[in-house]
């Protein structure tokens, strides 16, 4: 993602248009896009200033809105699976939502920890792997 104009170019493109200045001239003069011309002209409109929008630009997250439902149903029922955990709450999102958002929130259920511990301890090793034994004897 390219980086941001600075205030000063955004302040003159913006007085140029409030002048008179033809959007056309504005994007010869200052080697600007029509389109970033009219997002500054939009920008003033909207908040009477073109300094740059903060926070994160894109979609809200889904489950912010029910954060703190989550976290209490799991920290009265710690053993709570995720699809138990979605239907319990009517949560509007699918299974592998629900996961991505609780890793980020660095929130595991305790059967998505036991699952992962015991897949890693019951690694099949490549002798005792049939078909690894079939392709090492080949």
């Amino acid at each position: 993602m390219p980086r941001p104009y600075s205030l000063e170019l955004r302040t003159a493109i913006v007085r140029a248009i409030a002048d008179g200045t033809s959007p056309e001239e504005i994007m010869r003069d200052f080697s600007v896009s029509r389109r970033t011309v009219y997002n500054y002209l939009r920008l003033v409109r909207e908040t009477g200033e073109v300094k740059q929008r903060t926070g994160r630009p894109g979609r809200r997250e889904k489950l912010d809105a029910y954060r703190d439902r989550i976290m209490s149903v799991l920290s009265t029922t710690p053993n709570i699976t995720m699809k138990e955990l979605q239907e319990q709450l009517s949560l509007p999102v699918s299974l592998c939502t629900l996961s991505r958002t609780l890793q980020r929130w660095n929130m595991v259920t305790s059967r998505s920890q036991n699952r992962n511990r015991s897949a890693s301890s019951e690694l099949v090793s490549d002798k005792d792997d049939p078909i690894q034994e079939n392709i090492s004897n080949s």
